[in-house]
């Protein structure tokens, strides 16, 4: 399937990533996804250090395919003045270009922005770095969960006593939306003004942004000393596996007492002031029924009663839930290096239609020719 074909949203939008790792690459696949033509440049002579992190199959990763694929590939030397000058005469031709790097890493090479604005005065140009563009932290390494320790998420997660990071890559997955979505909002911008925009998102202020609104709540009124603390696990064990429970409101507090047969329980919740302490003996009230019930006994019984609740699944049980299947979030394709590979498509739909941007993980460098062609760069057909 050729990946510079698509009839998305952004069919007609050119992007150049220069960047590792998950963030950027993550926020320009998104792009891809709506149909933009991403082309990647990757450094020689091993290309994006993640191509090999993790499972692996004929010498690519698992987790690069998923942050990478439905882009094309150049390998180039930035270091070389023949090859940053290759670099540059795609920046000319895209609509983006995003960097993720620390700030002032390319400045030698010609990739400040300045540079990149007086290449091309309609250039969106996205800055992604861990910390921003200044500050005592700016030069500094970054990873993940170094950003879930600085942002309170890893004291909050696991209590100022026993902090944990959570093992998914949080922070690089929403500040790869945050990117895409900021660049979305510079593409508009553009559209009316003419003029191209400098655009800076870093790991640390997407962190924060989207931490807030539970996260900080007890920081939110200034004048409060009060805390509420974090939530009780909202799974409750069963006879044979695990639920999850979510009832937010007073009816649906009243109505999970009555579903268990239990009406007793709403009168001894009210006498806890802190909703997370009364959450917590619901919890505790909930487990002492479940744990002598099947899920399936329990769900039906909470269903009937309009509270919401559902089994917790495993990964595979999640791929083949009916109500998964419906949506059509995956799909596998079949890739003549690869074998089967399962993707997951966009999740936003269109006028009702899902955007399957079409399947191609490049390897490295694959795509120079078709890249030269189809952005009219001659001096890329040097690298053929």
């Amino acid at each position: 399937m050729n990946a510079n074909r698509s009839s998305g949203p952004l069919s007609n939008v050119r992007v150049l990533e220069i960047g590792q790792y998950v963030a950027g690459p993550m926020a320009t696949m998104a792009l891809a996804d709506l149909g933009a033509d991403v082309v990647k440049v990757e450094p020689l002579p091993k290309g994006d250090a993640f191509r090999t992190y993790g499972l692996r199959r004929s010498g690519f990763s698992a987790f690069w395919i998923n942050v990478n694929r439905g882009k094309r590939s150049v390998a180039l030397d930035l270091k070389n003045p023949d090859d940053a000058d290759r670099c540059r005469d795609l920046a000319r031709r895209a609509d983006v270009v995003l960097l993720t790097s620390r700030p002032g890493a390319l400045d030698s090479v010609g990739f400040d922005d300045a540079s990149l604005e007086a290449l091309n005065s309609s250039l969106i140009r996205v800055h992604v770095t861990g910390f921003g563009p200044g500050g005592p932290r700016m030069g500094q390494p970054v990873f993940d969960n170094l950003v879930q320790g600085l942002s309170g998420l890893a004291a909050f997660q696991g209590g100022a006593n026993a902090p944990a990071t959570l093992a998914p890559m949080v922070v690089d997955k929403v500040a790869a939306l945050t990117i895409a979505n900021a660049t979305l909002a510079a593409l508009y911008a553009r559209s009316v003004s003419g003029g191209g925009i400098r655009v800076d998102v870093s790991l640390l202020d997407a962190a924060a942004y989207w931490n807030f609104p539970d996260v900080f709540q007890d920081r939110t009124f200034v004048s409060d000393d009060r805390r509420t603390g974090r939530l009780p696990s909202p799974i409750a064990a069963t006879e044979d596996g695990q639920i999850t429970l979510s009832p937010v409101s007073g009816r649906q507090i009243s109505r999970t007492a009555d579903a268990f047969g239990h009406p007793e329980w709403v009168a001894s919740l009210k006498q806890f002031d802190s909703h997370v302490e009364l959450m917590k003996e619901l919890m505790r009230l909930v487990e002492s029924v479940t744990r002598s019930m099947t899920t399936d006994e329990v769900l039906d019984l909470l269903t009937r009663f309009d509270v919401p609740a559902g089994p917790v699944l495993s990964l595979d049980e999640h791929l083949a839930d009916p109500q998964v299947v419906h949506n059509e979030l995956y799909e596998i394709v079949e890739d003549r290096a690869l074998g089967e590979v399962r993707v997951v498509r966009s999740p936003a739909l269109f006028d009702g239609q899902p955007q399957r941007a079409p399947f191609h993980v490049p390897a490295l460098g694959e795509d120079v020719a078709t890249v030269a062609h189809d952005w009219q760069v001659p001096s890329l057909e040097e690298k053929e």
